[in-house]
């Protein structure tokens, strides 16, 4: 531990375990907040503990509670069209941003209109995440590129951020569908997290579940006749999956903290640990699943006749998204929604991008 408060004071890195730890500690200094006071946690507990760790490193890195300060820090260090940036922070209940260009961050917290468990999760797991993409080996060398070479990743980036973005959200989407769970940040399953996954996508073993997860891959990412961005978008997304994984798991284990810490005794694991053990097996499939893209990019090379991977995806096996009156109740009363038309109008445009 010492060596790694060492590496971050020195160079501005955490190592996996630092950043694991950090937020484990973040959520059990929430926890108390809520058991010593009986009041509410807020995006101000989160940036004074960040402040305490990171000291001058929190330099460039913010944290709102605005959803119009989270849309003009996509317009302008990240570069979305405004209606782009608007539809992404209104559809979403937190975020986190962080400018190529500058390395400034933005941490988009809005919690209030949570409960305990929920808020407490959610803080984590996106603190998670921006500590991932400020201290992170792979990202400090990502900002440096973009210094070094601007031209090539901008060029990177037009060529493969919608496409990663659709893989992703389509990816992640087809996963908790499968799951079937309401709230990815809060609740539990009835067994562990293992056997809750073989239990829900019928599985025998584990085994067969990556089986399983391998035709959901073969489906969503893959592009037909062995495309050579393939290779590229299944490693970017290995990383986004395993990022998503490190999130749900220790947004999970603050999430059981609290609620052992206040009495609340449950017989299985969290939602939120159950999904970072999907998207860890997940993470594995994806490795798996670029090698072989890159066995067909030599043979390719090699004038060889590479073999395809991609699966037509049946949309008539897709269950209907619906959704109950209990849960729009709940979701406006969170205040996610103003009312029932605007519940209905994002549920007709996931539809509508995912049957038409």
């Amino acid at each position: 531990m010492f060596i790694g408060k060492l590496l971050f004071k020195t160079t501005g890195l955490m190592t996996k375990r630092m950043r694991m730890n950090t937020c484990t500690k973040l959520g059990e200094t929430l926890a108390q907040k809520v058991i010593t006071t009986g009041e509410k946690i807020n995006a101000d507990d989160v940036s004074v503990f960040l402040k305490d760790i990171m000291g001058k490193r929190m330099k460039g890195i913010r944290v709102s509670t605005n959803p119009d300060v989270a849309c003009e820090f996509a317009v302008k260090e990240v570069g979305l069209p405004k209606t782009t940036a608007k539809a992404v922070v209104s559809n979403s209940l937190s975020s986190v941003w962080s400018s190529p260009k500058t390395g400034n961050a933005l941490l988009d917290l809005r919690i209030e209109a949570m409960d305990h468990s929920e808020a407490i999760n959610t803080a984590v797991h996106e603190t998670q995440h921006l500590l991932n993409r400020t201290s992170s080996l792979k990202m400090k060398l990502a900002k440096l590129l973009g210094k070094l070479m601007p031209k090539k990743v901008e060029k990177a980036t037009q060529e493969y951020g919608t496409v990663l973005n659709l893989k992703n959200q389509f990816l992640q989407g087809d996963l908790i569908c499968s799951l079937n769970v309401y709230h990815a940040n809060v609740g539990y399953v009835d067994n562990t997290a293992i056997k809750t996954l073989l239990e829900k996508f019928k599985c025998k073993n584990t085994k067969e579940l990556k089986k399983t997860i391998r035709e959901i891959i073969r489906e969503d990412v893959i592009i037909p006749k062995c495309d050579k961005k393939n290779l590229t978008i299944l490693k970017a997304l290995a990383a986004t999956i395993k990022d998503e994984a490190n999130s749900y798991k220790v947004g999970g284990i603050a999430e059981k903290y609290f609620d052992m810490a206040t009495g609340k005794v449950a017989s299985g694991d969290t939602t939120s640990e159950t999904i970072a053990k999907l998207y860890e097996k997940t993470v594995s499939v994806l490795k798996s699943e670029a090698r072989k893209q890159k066995l067909n990019n030599i043979k390719k090379f090699f004038g060889l006749k590479p073999k395809e991977y991609a699966i037509a995806k049946n949309i008539e096996n897709v269950e209907e998204i619906s959704i109950s009156a209990e849960e729009i109740e709940d979701l406006i009363n969170k205040g996610y929604f103003k009312n029932e038309e605007e519940v209905n109008t994002v549920l007709k445009a996931i539809k509508e991008t995912l049957y038409e």
